[in-house]
Order: structure tokens, then sequence, then C-alpha cells
């Protein structure tokens, strides 16, 4: 016997799906935000300088030969990027006294003005800012808001753990 399909039926089912997909992403989401916070950016006690900046500082600086030191310099890193990540890293971790950073044209070029709010650039910049970016940081400045919003909603849903395993959790104890 064939079963009819009612128009309350089709409703309960959609109702029943989009309610299970709704809790999905909130308990994906709760448990996406438990693990950024389980990274605490706590340096090893002795670390008293930290290396930031573009690859120049990135590959010119090797911290085995700077006692008590650790880089985490990226290519293409722009000033702004560059202050989100030491006012994060400086809260956390009061030992650091000394702020190694190089200066070099291209640090002053429109480009890194330009690293929020560009298709080609903002995706990469937002990605490798997620875990200490705020929103509340960033509403007066110039930004891809889509590209935020996916990147936002990407990692609700599945953030990226190489970066963090990668990047983060091997510099700090």
């Amino acid at each position: 016997m064939k079963r009819k399909i009612t128009n309350s039926y089709l409703l309960s089912k959609s109702i029943i799906f989009i309610s299970t997909f709704v809790a999905m992403l909130f308990v994906s989401y709760r448990i996406n935000k438990n693990l950024f916070k389980s990274c605490k950016y706590q340096f090893k006690e002795n670390t008293s300088r930290l290396i930031v900046g573009d690859s120049h500082c990135q590959e010119g600086i090797v911290e085995n030969y700077i006692p008590n030191s650790e880089n985490l310099s990226h290519y293409a890193e722009g000033w702004f990027s560059t202050f989100l990540k030491v006012k994060e890293l400086t809260k956390r971790n009061k030992q650091i006294k000394v702020l190694i950073t190089s200066i070099s044209p291209q640090r002053f070029s429109g480009f890194y003005d330009l690293s929020f709010s560009l298709d080609k650039f903002s995706r990469e910049t937002l990605e490798r800012l997620y875990p200490i970016l705020k929103t509340s940081e960033i509403l007066n400045f110039q930004i891809n808001w889509s590209v935020y919003m996916e990147n936002f909603f990407r990692n609700i849903i599945c953030p990226n753990i190489n970066y963090l395993d990668l990047y983060i959790n091997p510099r700090f104890k």
C-alpha cells in the first residue's frame, strides 16, 4: 500500500531535519570553541624573546641562535596581523620582554592594508588569524566580511586542526 505524502508530513519531516541540523551545528560550535580555548598560547617559562613579522623574520632570523626565543613570523604578514598576534601572546606570556621584528619598505606598502579586504589575500589572512581574531577588534577595519563569515562558519563546523597542531601547539608547552 502506497503512503500518501501530505503537506503536514513534509512539514514535520522538514522541521525534524532542520532541528537536527541546527543541533549538530550548535554541538560542533561548542566543541570547536572549547578546542580553540584549549590552546593556551603559553610559551615555556624561559622564553623571553618573541620574533614576529613577515618572511624576512621567518627566514632570516634563526631562533636557535637567539637564546630563549620563539619565532612566530609568517610570510606576507602585515603590521596589523603582527599586532593582533603580539597583543594576544603577550597578554598570556608575561615573561616576554623583547620583541624582534623586521622593518622593510614593503611592510609599509598598501598591499598589507588590503590583505583583509581582497578576496585573494583575505582568505589566507583570516584563516591564519582565526584563533586569536576577535570581531570587536576589526569592526572599524576594512575587511571582506563575506570571507570572514565563511571562515568563521567553516571553523565552527570543521576547524583547521592542522593549523593548530603544526603552527600553534608545538611552540607552546
